[in-house]
């Protein structure tokens, strides 16, 4: 997918899995160990490959652009059939069956999300430890209102944790507002948390 990412922000490459990985291991141990218990780094390699595969995710490197990887984000261009977030033969590939049939689920409660075609989704939003409180948060948010821009978007939306006080307050200085709150009851077994966020950010036209 064609685009004019902002400064340090490119596309995600191949080249990039094992840092995504990294990256993705460090900012959802929870989200992980719901997905796949005992299994982080097999979990996050998973969802780098998938993040890869989406052809939507972009990552941010450092001001020394030596090719790191400081943060993640991935976006939903527009609605897919619930079915279609399994990822079953990517997972199969990366897991045993057992592991995989869990795994399969989680993506599909986790990721499959409704919203308006006027709309961008920011499915994924993630930065490395070491790179926090430094700007890289507010370089990647400013990033999705520029590409919802791009897009023709009118709206972009987000999930936060609501437990995630940190993200929430991140979401809200860059303009999003809460929408709604979710009790997901009745999977909170297998995501790790119960209540969620939907959270909404209007997008000026020019």
């Amino acid at each position: 997918m064609s685009a004019a990412p902002g400064p340090h922000v490119r596309p995600m490459t191949a080249a990039d899995l094992a840092a995504v990985a990294e990256v993705l291991a460090l900012s959802f141990p929870d989200k992980l160990a719901g997905m796949l218990p005992g299994r982080t780094v097999a979990g996050a390699r998973l969802l780098a490959h998938a993040a890869l595969g989406s052809a939507d995710a972009w990552v941010i490197g450092n001001e020394a652009g030596d090719g790191s990887v400081e943060g993640l984000v991935t976006f939903q261009d527009r609605k897919r059939p619930w079915y279609g977030h399994a990822q079953w033969r990517l997972v199969r590939r990366q897991v045993p069956l057992a592991a995989a049939l869990r795994a399969a689920l989680f993506l599909t409660m986790f990721h499959a999300v409704d919203f308006p075609a006027h709309e961008l989704y920011l499915e994924t939003m993630a930065v490395h430890p070491r790179a926090r409180s430094r700007g890289v948060g507010g370089a990647l948010l400013r990033f999705a209102d520029g590409e919802a821009r791009r897009r023709g978007r009118r709206t972009v939306s987000l999930y936060c944790i609501s437990a995630n006080v940190r993200a929430h307050a991140l979401y809200e200085r860059h303009g999003y507002r809460d929408v709604r709150r979710e009790d997901l009851w009745w999977c909170a077994w297998a995501l790790g948390f119960r209540f969620t966020d939907q959270m909404r950010k209007p997008i000026p036209a020019g």
